[in-house]
């Protein structure tokens, strides 16, 4: 299929009543975009994304659209064809994780299409943080493919921090340099840094911490900062 990321536009639309849905929907002023990543600014209330999609043939009903930014409270998806609403699916941080429709380190929103059909495709994306819109479609089975391989050097990454981190400690339990202090705490940060901006928080953490999860991402990101000027002072004996 061939996804055309044409318009958006910010404001609350009621989604009550299908047929209702669609015609505010296609009233409204939509802003003219030819790019599929989309960072409009910082806001507390709906942006709505609209996509054409036309599919050509292709003998692949099973798809998905993924955005890999970390932060997304709620996307919403709603799929129309013949102006009739077939299908909406939930993603984003406020979906307790065992209630999405595709489990995933990200937002990830899973279709089905029919070959040589013409389908509108809705957007609601709901943010307290600054919104970030990159829409990516692709067939269910690269995606889960690419998703293990992801994975994989995910954890092949943890791994390897925690066996520094359990050296570092180590060197410092024997040697009593405090560089090697300031390392471990350093890695303990950047760790948990690369835990909230991979997506895994959303995953892991209790479900009344979601919502803060942007917030927790920034206090973390200048921990590691601290940290890891502390261990830059450290190590060249600098005056702390």
């Amino acid at each position: 299929p061939s996804p055309f990321l044409s318009d958006y536009f910010i404001g609350e639309v009621d989604d009550a009543d299908a047929y209702l849905l669609l015609n505010q929907l296609r009233n409204q002023q939509w802003v003219k975009s030819n790019n599929d990543v989309l960072v409009p600014d910082q806001f507390l209330k709906d942006m709505w994304v609209r996509a054409d999609v036309t599919t050509h043939g292709i003998d692949i009903e099973d798809w998905i659209f993924v955005v890999s930014y970390p932060f997304a409270l709620q996307i919403d998806m709603f799929v129309f064809q013949n102006d009739r609403l077939i299908d909406q699916v939930r993603s984003g941080l406020a979906v307790p994780f065992q209630d999405l429709d595709w489990q995933s380190y990200t937002s990830a929103m899973p279709l089905q299409l029919q070959p040589n059909q013409d389908y509108e495709v809705y957007f609601r994306y709901r943010s307290n943080t600054v919104v970030v819109f990159d829409l990516k479609l692709y067939t269910q089975r690269s995606f889960k493919l690419w998703e293990g391989n992801y994975f994989q050097i995910q954890g092949f990454y943890f791994g390897c921090s925690v066996l520094m981190l359990i050296m570092s400690l180590f060197l410092f339990a024997f040697m009593r340099d405090r560089t090697f202090f300031y390392y471990s705490l350093f890695l303990v940060s950047f760790v948990g840094l690369y835990f909230f901006n991979n997506g895994f928080a959303h995953r892991y953490l209790p479900d009344a911490w979601r919502f803060d999860v942007s917030n927790m991402a920034e206090a973390i990101s200048c921990l590691t900062c601290t940290t890891s000027l502390l261990f830059i002072a450290s190590f060249l004996k600098l005056n702390t």
